[in-house]
């Protein structure tokens, strides 16, 4: 039994240890109880959760800037190289154009002189075999007359086959501009095709590259945790807190 307090008792000099053990010392799972509740599990996948989910639609974002930039390069890029060539194909047709009617005219020229010395030469055999003046003028006019059917004749006949030779080439070089075109359309068929194969995967792209990420930087996620074990002896967890608390302390009084 405990004495009654003095001055100088020996259950004073009992009870002031008691006290102090008391304020000083607490069991474990009392420690364990009254300290700050950290972050729970659950509390931590549901951050990890939403990481994850700002991080793949940032990465889809960026994904489908990257593949219509490309696009639009790639579109670009086919569009100045067609121009290129429609101006080149145009240049040279023009100068194959050119060619023709020069080479055309030129022709002309040496078929009218030709024309023109036969006109000379039956002019100079008529004079030679007809003596009389007024023969002579009515046979030259004559010459004359049928010399300027033959070269309209010539003329005509060689007008129609240039038309024909220059409907020719314009064909052939429509042909080739149009040629030039549907290549722009392929490329721009392929480069989109291109895309749309990129845009349909980059989905599971990203959330692939995300999941790897995450296996790296949060190996314990994926992962389940083990229960931490009650540091309070096996007899003392069996029991209710406050009890258990009430009977240390009796215990140590």
């Amino acid at each position: 039994e405990l004495g009654p307090r003095g001055a100088g008792g020996g259950g004073a000099g009992k009870l002031g240890p008691g006290k102090g053990s008391r304020k000083k010392r607490s069991l474990p799972c009392e420690e364990s109880a009254g300290a700050a509740p950290g972050e729970s599990p659950e509390g931590m996948d549901a951050r990890v959760r939403e990481l994850k989910d700002r991080l793949e639609l940032e990465l889809l974002r960026q994904g489908e800037e990257q593949y219509e930039c490309v696009l639009k390069r790639k579109e670009q890029h086919a569009a100045e190289q067609i121009s290129k060539m429609m101006e080149l194909a145009r240049e040279k047709q023009a100068a194959e154009l050119k060619a023709l009617k020069e080479t055309a005219e030129i022709d002309t020229k040496e078929m009218k002189k030709k024309l023109e010395t036969k006109r000379l030469e039956r002019i100079q055999g008529m004079t030679k075999v007809t003596a009389d003046k007024m023969a002579q003028e009515r046979l030259k006019r004559e010459i004359n007359s049928s010399h300027i059917q033959e070269v309209v004749q010539v003329i005509k006949q060689m007008t129609e086959n240039l038309e024909k030779h220059q409907e020719k080439l314009e064909e052939k070089q429509a042909a080739c501009l149009e040629q030039i075109r549907e290549m722009e359309k392929q490329f721009q068929k392929e480069a989109l095709a291109e895309y749309e194969a990129r845009m349909k995967g980059l989905e599971a792209e990203v959330k692939e590259s995300v999941r790897a990420c995450f296996r790296t930087c949060f190996p314990s996620e994926t992962k389940d945790k083990p229960e931490r074990d009650c540091e309070c002896p096996p007899e003392l967890c069996e029991q209710d807190p406050v009890v258990a608390k009430t009977d240390v302390q009796e215990s140590r009084l």
